[in-house]
């Protein structure tokens, strides 16, 4: 039978991913691909995947989008919305423009980041931990601008990962996208620099017991308008 690659649009929010990575019978049977932009815009951003829009999306700083897809090669682009004209888009203003392979044993995690007119783009695959029992899974992405390095925290947990951590890159991306088991419980989470200057603080995190949570540096070092920040989404 020929089969058809088909985009099947999520539309109820923030994506879960503890179903996918808490067990393997609740691994779905296409590749779960979240898309979250911290591209430091007003105007946000638009997804293409093999030149077809996702048809529901704001793109907005800080928004969660996805899809689901049949495994295999597949293209993604994204494009600064603040550069569509009505008649759409051309080539010149594609800031991203990537393929990629999906498995439909895995589920994935893209981030758009960088500086205005100094795009990245990195994907994550999503694998559990074993016997994570009551900690939490966390893996830390440094995706902000400015800051060389930085540590981070989870109260007075330090784990080596989160140490002197440099923005994301594909020569990064293997060792970020473990997650790494932790205590669970609430905290205060802190960003540092090397100097051990505090850059970003976030309180009362509440890391949940057998759930994975993504800790993200985002922003630009010095905006007011798009400031260094912790952002987390939580997996549940």
């Amino acid at each position: 039978m020929k089969k058809f690659s088909i985009l099947f649009v999520f539309v109820a929010g923030v994506f879960s991913l503890t179903s996918c990575l808490k067990d393997d019978s609740d691994i779905p049977s296409t590749s779960v691909v979240t898309l979250t932009n911290l591209y430091p815009t007003e105007s946000g951003v638009l997804y293409l995947v093999n030149n077809n829009q996702i048809q529901i999306q704001s793109g907005k700083y800080k928004s969660n989008e996805g899809f689901l897809a049949i495994p295999g090669n597949k293209n993604i682009k994204v494009i600064d919305r603040s550069k569509l004209t009505k008649e759409g888009s051309n080539a010149n203003e594609v800031m991203i423009d990537t393929n990629l392979t999906f498995i439909d044993t895995l589920s994935y995690s893209c981030f758009v980041y960088g500086q205005v007119e100094k795009p990245k783009f990195v994907r994550a695959k999503n694998i559990a931990v074993k016997d994570l029992g009551t900690k939490s899974g966390v893996r830390v992405f440094h995706l902000a601008t400015g800051a060389e390095k930085i540590n981070i925290t989870i109260g007075d947990q330090e784990i080596p990962a989160f140490m002197n951590k440099v923005q994301e890159s594909a020569a990064t991306i293997e060792t970020t996208e473990v997650f790494r088991a932790v205590n669970s419980g609430t905290f205060t989470i802190k960003a540092t620099d090397e100097a051990g200057n505090l850059l970003a603080q976030k309180e009362n995190v509440n890391l949940k017991s057998g759930s994975y949570h993504n800790i993200r540096i985002n922003g630009i070092k010095g905006n007011e308008k798009f400031p260094l920040e912790i952002s987390l989404s939580d997996q549940e």
